[in-house]
């Protein structure tokens, strides 16, 4: 399932593992973190930030995030899974 999420939205600056995805919100992404996350090991509780993560087991991680750098996205799915990607795959929801 991670692989095909991967390729969900548009490339960012050309950059295939950071996705734009456009229409979307919070409720949105946190719907689809919880989809994704479902047989995860452990879900944290979120934090101040509201930031939470899924160890989905076998070094992977799922965080979902409304804190970011990135000017105008509103949640962020980030898939840390080194044994699928080489790289942080980041999922920006935008409104």
């Amino acid at each position: 399932m991670m692989r095909q999420l991967s390729k969900v939205g548009i490339p960012i600056n050309n950059n295939e593992f950071f996705r734009k995805i456009a229409g979307s919100s919070i409720s949105k992404a946190k719907e689809l973190f919880k989809g994704i996350t479902k047989d995860a090991i452990s879900v944290s509780s979120p934090n101040a930030q509201g930031t939470i993560v899924a160890n989905m087991g076998n070094n992977t991680y799922i965080t979902f995030r409304t804190v970011s750098d990135t000017s105008g996205v509103v949640a962020t799915i980030d898939m840390n899974a080194s044994s699928v990607f080489s790289q942080i795959v980041k999922l920006k929801f935008y409104p």
